[in-house]
């Protein structure tokens, strides 16, 4: 873009505000004509916006950037006219001819897609979690890694990741039950993905803290808990016990020890549920700590 200069006084020093550009030095307006990149329509909640909205931004992560082929589903028109049986008949045949025309790649990205939002709804996964195993999804799609494999697969894999990389805590079994894959054969692929490029990062694993927020999110217990547990966490950090233990079970047992300070209902047993561990693990696990530590907490 060329450099602005006030037409007034000379000067360099151009703001830009939302009505334009203007000069710092003396006021004066140079241009007004500012493209607005935002939508055209106001929304304040969400059913204003289901209602207002009729576009959104291409996703350069998903299949064709997330713009399907316009196909009529149902048994109206865009207008909302009711199709004649001769025209559903057409419909539909497009419909069919469409999904048998479009490439096995296309296809298979598309699999994928419904198989990452199913599974990222039972597990909890946000947004961005999604596009990156989307991402890696369509990297081993385009070096010949889904022959022999299914989708369900290459999605367990590409979530696992994707989970690890943006710091949500799951287990490979969680992962591996949702998607209805083996685990060793799930962790199988993903070393394989390591070896051929498709995974560059070297993601550490998943820290103690992070199943601490995950568990307290998910059973509801508040952030002073999330504030307790930290503390515990950071006091035993300096000894021995949690070196070589599963970092869910310490998470879990330290987030029942704080529940437990603060007085908040917390069930042992709910927390061994979602630490993949038994009550015993969870109970023997709290004793050690409590017996290895004094915790002074100040509230």
């Amino acid at each position: 873009m060329e450099e602005l200069v006030c037409t007034h006084c000379g000067s360099k020093d151009i703001v830009k505000t939302p009505e334009g550009y203007r000069c710092a030095r003396c006021g004066e307006v140079l241009t007004t004509s500012l493209i607005d990149l935002g939508p055209e329509w106001r929304e304040y909640t969400y059913e204003q916006h289901v209602a207002r909205a009729r576009a959104y931004p291409i996703n350069p992560t998903r299949y064709q950037g997330g713009i399907r082929t316009t196909t009529i589903s149902g048994r109206k028109d865009a207008h909302g006219r009711k199709l004649s049986p001769e025209e559903l008949v057409r419909a539909l045949h497009m419909q069919s001819m469409n999904t048998r025309l479009s490439p096995p790649r296309d296809r298979s990205l598309s699999s994928a897609d419904a198989e990452i939002s199913s599974a990222a709804l039972r597990l909890g996964l946000p947004e961005p979690v999604r596009h990156e195993a989307l991402r890696i999804v369509r990297i081993a799609l385009d070096r010949d890694l889904a022959r022999g494999r299914s989708i369900k697969l290459l999605v367990a894999a590409a979530l696992y990741h994707a989970s690890k990389k943006y710091g949500v805590p799951k287990t490979p079994a969680e992962i591996a039950e949702a998607l209805g894959v083996r685990r060793d054969r799930m962790l199988s692929l993903y070393r394989l993905f390591h070896e051929r490029g498709v995974i560059t990062e070297n993601i550490t694993p998943s820290r103690c803290l992070d199943y601490i927020k995950g568990i307290v999110n998910r059973q509801g217990l508040g952030t002073k808990v999330i504030m307790v547990s930290k503390s515990i966490l950071n006091g035993i950090e300096k000894t021995s016990i949690v070196q070589g233990k599963p970092a869910r079970i310490t998470a879990a047992a330290i987030v029942y020890i704080a529940a437990k300070l603060l007085g908040v209902k917390c069930e042992r047993k709910e927390l061994a549920k979602i630490a993949r561990a038994s009550d015993t693990t969870i109970r023997s696990r709290v004793k050690e700590i409590l017996n290895s530590v004094d915790i002074t907490i100040y509230i």
